[in-house]
């Protein structure tokens, strides 16, 4: 009995633990149900933010992609040079790719020590279409053909009867498809009066002619089109500066490197670059030499005026010392070359000239900047306003101590060689407190031209000579040049033979008017003389001597009937002139020293003598 009031307070702890329990049970279900509520109203919510995270993080990869594919900013001064290698291996057992890689690969390991920062070079293989000709014919390789296979195809122009017989099709396709729509049109509004109710987007995506949506599509196949033709995988290389064109083939006892460098800028090939490799293992330092020598250095002329002209280097921010095969000093010589560009940035058909016979000579150099004098054939071919549209560039000339066959041709007929030419040299010099270079005092004669109108210049320590071409007494042409540079150069002159012919008879008639003119007047002196003697006799013996004497008029017909043969063909007008000008001044001695009244005078005075 005592356990009872323990029992009853156990049992009423337990049914209160019990109601406790439930009770939780309900406010966990009810907060359970709420957030099972909230978890729905959120899901399309979460499911909208999900999208957009992913539309965000594709935006950003995006955006990453575009910013790779954007060029890196470029400046002139601070940019290194954008080098890239075409390497072409002949065919042979003995040349295999992995020749090529470890040539690839000794290129970018020799670049950096030898540049520094100043080259960033990449190199592949060259296109499969341009291979036999960079082993076996790379002298011959044209920018023109370089660029074209940069560029890809071009889309194929169509011509006037294709596009007439598209046209033509194009209005009997239209002409069909109306008549459909014509008999369609009934069918239409009967449709309408039924009740049919189609949205206005339906309507006018279904009544739309279907010639119109051709029409709209038709542009932009076509733009995909061209984007597929004109796509070429070489096509960033027309933004790099240098691509160097390197061939390797084999020889049997050894193997040959050929380099060439086309400059991006100037769209120039620099002459051929050749060595002979006798031991394998230097294939690939052997060609890192050989585009070593091949590299020129190229600096953007600013401004000029009169005869001279202010440069700034390419990369020039980063040549350390002096010693840098970026480095364009002081006596330094640049050949200069004009580009055109059109509205895009690329070079007119024809718009690169390099500019013949022009030289510019480095006279000091500070920080890139190069202060230059401008030695030419012609008046300063460089001098204008540098924009956009024109871009003058100077590349770096390096003598190669070989001599250069200098070859003088007609103009107009270039086939017709000048012989027997006479050819001078001067060389320029330092001179004064600023030694600003300037020509020699006297020429130095090199010789004549030969048969087939050809001298050999041979190389000199500075590298510019001047050469004077004349013929006879004329002075024909001043022609700064760099011999070695290029192995031939053929220089196009008036033909001044014609002009040498009139000058060699000018210079006989003038030598027979001086005689002439001496003789009459010994005679002259000797008639007067024995007038005064009152020897009548001997005086009319020397008066007859006196007629017997080349007249002025028998001059004057002489020179006459040598203008109707020189004037009987066609002749340069400048070369003309000049002609004209030789017969004229002998006409004016004549008429100077000459005197057409010395025999009547003569006359007289002895007549008179002896009627006293």
């Amino acid at each position: 009995m005592k356990n009872e009031p323990n029992n009853r307070l156990i049992q009423t702890a337990t049914d209160s633990d019990q109601l406790a329990l439930r009770g939780g049970l309900v406010i966990w279900r009810q907060w359970f149900l709420l957030l099972v509520l909230c978890l729905v109203a959120l899901a399309p919510v979460g499911c909208g933010s999900s999208k957009k995270a992913d539309d965000e993080v594709k935006e950003t990869v995006e955006e990453k992609d575009d910013e790779e594919e954007q060029e890196e900013p470029f400046s002139w001064i601070y940019s290194p040079y954008d080098v890239h290698v075409w390497v072409a291996m002949g065919p042979s057992a003995r040349l295999t790719t992995r020749h090529r890689e470890d040539i690839e690969r000794r290129l970018g390991e020799r670049a950096l020590t030898w540049a520094g920062y100043g080259w960033k070079i990449d190199s592949e293989a060259a296109p499969k279409e341009l291979t036999t000709d960079l082993t076996r014919n790379l002298d011959l390789v044209t920018v023109d053909s370089l660029v074209t296979q940069i560029r890809g195809p071009e889309p194929k122009k169509k011509t006037a009867e294709e596009k007439a017989a598209e046209k033509k099709a194009a209005e009997e396709k239209a002409a069909e498809e109306k008549t459909t729509e014509e008999k369609t049109d009934e069918a239409a509004a009967t449709e309408e009066k039924a009740g049919e109710e189609k949205t206005t987007e339906e309507k006018s995506a279904e009544e739309k002619p279907a010639d119109e949506k051709e029409t709209e599509q038709q542009p932009a196949e076509e733009k995909a089109a061209d984007a597929e033709v004109a796509k070429s995988p070489y096509l960033p290389l027309l933004k790099k500066d240098k691509l160097f064109l390197l061939g390797v083939t084999d020889q049997g006892t050894s193997w040959r490197v050929q380099v060439r460098e086309l400059d991006l800028h100037t769209r120039t090939l620099s002459p051929l670059f050749e060595r002979e490799v006798l031991n394998l293992e230097m294939l690939a330092d052997e060609s890192f030499d050989a585009i070593a020598e091949a590299f020129h250095p190229v600096a953007r002329i600013e401004s000029s005026q009169g005869k001279s002209a202010e440069l700034t280097v390419r990369a020039g921010g980063l040549i350390q010392s002096k010693n840098s095969p970026l480095y364009i000093g002081s006596r330094a010589v640049l050949r200069p070359v004009i580009r055109r560009n059109n509205r895009l940035g690329e070079p007119l058909k024809a718009g690169v000239v390099e500019v013949d016979w022009t030289y510019i000579f480095v006279d000091s150099e500070e920080k890139g900047m190069l202060q230059c004098q401008v030695w030419s054939a012609m008046r300063n071919p460089v001098a204008g306003r540098t924009s956009s549209r024109t871009q003058r560039f100077g590349l770096l000339v390096r003598p190669t101590g070989r001599p250069t066959q200098l070859q003088l041709v007609s103009q107009g007929d270039e086939n017709h060689t000048l012989k027997g030419y006479d050819v001078f040299a001067k060389t320029p010099q330092p001179v004064g407190k600023d030694e600003e270079v300037a020509e020699e005092e006297e020429a130095t004669k090199l010789g004549q031209t030969d048969w087939r109108g050809v001298i050999e210049i041979e190389p000199i320590k500075s590298g510019v000579r001047v050469i004077y071409v004349r013929n006879g007494r004329q002075l024909l042409a001043r022609l700064p040049m760099v011999p070695g540079y290029y192995p031939e150069q053929v220089a196009i002159l008036p033909n001044d033979d014609s002009r040498l012919k009139v000058e060699s008879y000018v210079t006989g008639i003038q030598n027979s008017l001086l005689d002439l003119v001496i003789q009459q007047k010994v005679l002259e002196i000797r008639i007067q003389g024995k007038i005064k003697q009152k020897k009548y006799e001997e005086a009319n013996t020397l008066l007859d001597e006196l007629r017997e004497l080349t007249s002025l008029e028998d001059l004057e017909v002489l020179l006459q009937s040598k203008e109707r043969e020189i004037f009987a063909t066609k002749l340069d007008s400048r070369l003309e002139k000049k002609i004209t000008s030789l017969f004229q001044q002998t006409r004016n001695l004549m008429a100077k020293y000459l005197d057409p009244e010395l025999e009547s005078k003569l006359v007289q005075e002895l007549a008179k003598a002896r009627g006293r």
